[in-house]
């Protein structure tokens, strides 16, 4: 579950998640212009002497690191191309940066940092993306394939992204993208902005601070999602397991509810507990054929799960419990067993 009151304690001052999110902000704004300034009094300061200041070594990563940068934003514009430049190859702060920001500063060093609204892609690269990993996709009228990828460059444009990774594809802002928008295509409020952030580690990683291995999260301002379990939920389309569409559902839970409460939302997300309650109660005289144990976890879990089995087996979640499914409709205004057209009218 998203909780916006997380503390962090430096020398005994507490730090809020707003606080840690404005200063993150703050650095990604500042890295381009930090680059372009050491870029310029390297390269046209006459009097610029590279082995007092940062040495052969350096410079020639810099110099590589600039050229790389230039080619790489100028690729991003032809179909095919499927690697982002790596967004903290030859990054350095200015001292009173590195002071004001050294606790969003730990953090940051760990990511590749993007900016959706830094990511230029043609409406096909979109296109090709979304249809080779996303059968929801893939399955829709024209007209709504239009819509979708119009929603989908939007959320994107509108998030920053934390890749924890060698080689951060284009696919990943765009297909994570893709996978909220499916959650929320049939809905008005469709940006989930209450998360400014999505952070991708490679694999399933450890909880901050404790050994609990995780595949993904939602937390404060930010959902976390480990890539290869998030492209294995895409890969089987109808086996009821899906991460992206589950921490999505968390996220879309917190928005609707608490963020920016919807009064319909809530009145059909009470319904679903109430299924859940029932769902719990009857677990052992009339288990359920498909939910897994997960579900019983708590209702969060159930909720997330329901969102799961109502996309990727819809008509066995119609056949099994047919109010939770009329339900899961009316809130997400949504039919997913009409691949061709599922947002109701």
């Amino acid at each position: 579950m998203a909780d916006t009151t997380i503390i962090y304690y430096e020398n005994g001052v507490g730090i809020t998640q707003d606080s840690l999110n404005a200063r993150l902000h703050r650095i990604v704004d500042s890295i381009q212009a930090e680059q372009r300034q050491q870029y310029e009094e390297k390269y046209k300061s006459s009097d610029f002497d590279a082995e007092q200041s940062y040495g052969p070594a350096i410079m020639t990563l810099l110099f590589f690191g600039v050229v790389a940068f230039s080619f790489v934003r100028k690729a991003w514009k032809t179909p095919g191309t499927t690697l982002l430049p790596t967004g903290n190859e030859g990054r350095r702060y200015t001292d009173d940066v590195y002071e004001e920001e050294k606790v969003s500063d730990r953090i940051a060093r760990e990511y590749n940092v993007y900016k959706g609204c830094d990511i230029y892609l043609s409406e096909e690269q979109y296109d090709k993306i979304l249809s080779k990993r996303l059968p929801y996709y893939r399955k829709l009228a024209p007209e709504l394939k239009e819509k979708f990828l119009t929603r989908t460059r939007m959320f994107l444009k509108s998030k920053t992204f934390l890749i924890k990774s060698d080689e951060p594809f284009v696919d990943m802002p765009v297909l994570i993208s893709g996978t909220a928008v499916q959650l929320t295509f049939g809905l008005k409020d469709f940006q989930l902005s209450h998360y400014e952030f999505i952070r991708i580690y490679p694999e399933e990683y450890f909880a901050r601070g404790t050994l609990n291995v995780l595949l993904g999260h939602v937390y404060g301002n930010t959902i976390t999602l480990s890539w290869n379990h998030f492209l294995d939920g895409h890969e089987d389309h109808t086996d009821g397991v899906n991460l992206g569409l589950h921490e999505m559902a968390h996220a879309l839970y917190y928005q609707l509810v608490h963020a920016d409460p919807s009064r319909r939302f809530v009145c059909n997300f009470n319904e679903v507990m109430e299924e859940g309650a029932e769902m719990y109660a009857l677990k052992h005289a009339s288990p359920s054929s498909l939910f897994n144990e997960n579900a019983y976890r708590n209702l969060q879990e159930f909720w997330a799960e329901s969102i799961e089995l109502f996309f990727e087996r819809p008509s066995d979640l119609q056949r099994e419990n047919a109010d939770l499914f009329d339900t899961l409709a009316e809130m997400l205004n949504q039919n997913p067993v009409n691949t061709l057209y599922p947002v109701l009218a």
